[in-house]
């Protein structure tokens, strides 16, 4: 028996291997998880990590000084 066939909510293809949410109303295919992965890892090469609340923006981006 041929795997199942969904329809993809970000590329909108027809896929046979991907996930759902945990309600199971939303599909996203292998290929769009490995792009959001991706995506993300240029996203955080780009800007500095976010800040903590309460840390001023000097100390999050700013190397301890010995």
């Amino acid at each position: 028996m041929p795997p199942s066939v969904e329809i993809c909510v970000v590329c909108h293809r027809l896929r046979s291997s991907g996930s759902r949410n945990q309600d199971g109303d939303i599909f996203i295919c292998v290929q769009c998880e490995a792009d959001a992965d991706q995506l993300l890892e240029i996203q955080d090469a780009i800007w500095p990590p976010a800040v903590v609340a309460g840390e001023s923006t000097d100390e999050a981006t700013t190397p301890a000084q010995p």
